[in-house]
């Protein structure tokens, strides 16, 4: 087996992070066709103090290597430590460091009689230092019927116990004493942490849409489209969904070849958008890897391929028993599009077809 290389950086990028004296192994990492990188969980061990030192690293951009080549990139957005009977830990899920609230306005009528009126929202308000440190992350808070001071009050208040990475305690969790753990999530995850609004209204082709959102994440360097989606659609958003958001329903959307538009980030933070490859059963050389029955996997020229790179895309399983296959009524079973993949230390490659129901979904499902 090879070597796993870890390194991180400052949160303004422009710096190689060296932590404390701390043993750290990459256990596994995930990627997907819909934005790349994914989550990535490491194993700590070290002093007490070097694992307390580990709280300050949250945010900041992590890349993992095996054997000098990058396989996966994303930030740290959670750290856990162990001290005999409990773990406590620090993370980025659930911040918020730009907060409004919108409501239902109660008014005095004259007869001193009070009247829910119509949705107001309140002005946003934020904690400058969180947003220096981890970057923005919005919020906006439905609530009911209250009047202007009360929405006010209420919306300070969320900012004031969610602007900071929020702590959590567990006890007897199995981790041995002066060890500790990091989960890392892909910068595709930081569209999720402000909303788009545009109030423009005229229309253009899907993927420049797709593309214009996109740009907009802050973490985003730049935005490179290889596909046209034949269909148009307007640029007006109202602000109510999330960058993420707003760019999976247009992927959703897809092209007039019936495929989806999907993307990848790069180790640079450029979002490359493609569109989904065909799964037509002729297509034997239009594929991106195959998968051979002795566990083999080799790309698309026969070559062999690091499981470690944890491929995703069109697969083809190239020796299975060949059947004749009515195409009009059944996918061929041999070509397969795996959605998204694991690499494991412990299992290694484990891919996940699309349709196929994810395990990290069920585990998601049974622990949220």
């Amino acid at each position: 087996m090879g070597r796993f290389d870890v390194i991180f950086s400052t949160r303004d990028f422009q710096n190689n992070l060296v932590v404390g004296d701390v043993e750290i192994q990459p256990e596994r990492y995930r990627v997907s066709v819909i934005g790349g990188c994914q989550e990535a969980e490491l194993s700590v061990r070290g002093s007490k103090l070097a694992l307390f030192d580990l709280f300050n690293i949250l945010r900041c951009p992590i890349e993992i290597f095996y054997d000098g080549i990058p396989v996966w990139w994303g930030y740290v957005n959670e750290v856990s430590v162990c001290f005999g009977a409990y773990t406590i830990g620090l993370t980025l899920n659930g911040m918020a460091n730009r907060v409004a609230v919108t409501y239902s306005l109660i008014t005095v009528n004259e007869q001193g009689e009070t009247e829910l009126g119509q949705r107001a929202t309140t002005e946003w308000a934020e904690n400058t230092d969180s947003i220096a440190a981890y970057g923005v992350m919005e919020l906006m808070v439905s609530a009911g019927g209250m009047n202007e001071s009360q929405a006010n009050n209420a919306r300070n208040i969320i900012l004031n116990n969610f602007s900071k990475p929020l702590s959590h305690v567990e006890l007897n969790t199995g981790m041995k004493p002066n060890t500790g753990k990091i989960i890392a999530r892909g910068w595709w995850h930081t569209l999720d942490w402000k909303y788009y609004a545009q109030s423009e209204t005229t229309s253009a082709d899907n993927a420049v849409v797709l593309s214009e959102i996109i740009a907009n994440g802050q973490y985003i360097t730049g935005v490179t489209r290889n596909v046209t989606a034949g269909i148009s659609g307007g640029r007006y958003r109202d602000g109510s969904l999330t960058i993420k958001e707003e760019a999976e329903r247009l992927m959703k959307m897809g092209t007039t070849n019936g495929r989806r538009m999907l993307v990848y980030v790069t180790r640079e933070r450029n979002v490359v958008i493609y569109e989904e490859k065909s799964l037509q059963v002729f297509t034997y050389n239009y594929h991106d890897f195959t998968i051979s029955s002795d566990g083999k996997v080799r790309d698309q020229f026969g070559s062999d391929l690091a499981v470690f790179k944890c491929p995703v895309g069109v697969c083809i399983l190239s020796d299975a028993y060949t059947l004749q296959i009515d195409t009009a009524r059944i996918n061929d079973p041999r070509v397969v599009f795996i959605e998204e993949a694991e690499y494991s230390v412990e299992m290694g490659y484990l891919p996940v077809a699309r349709g196929q129901i994810s395990p990290w979904d069920v585990i998601q499902r049974i622990t949220g």
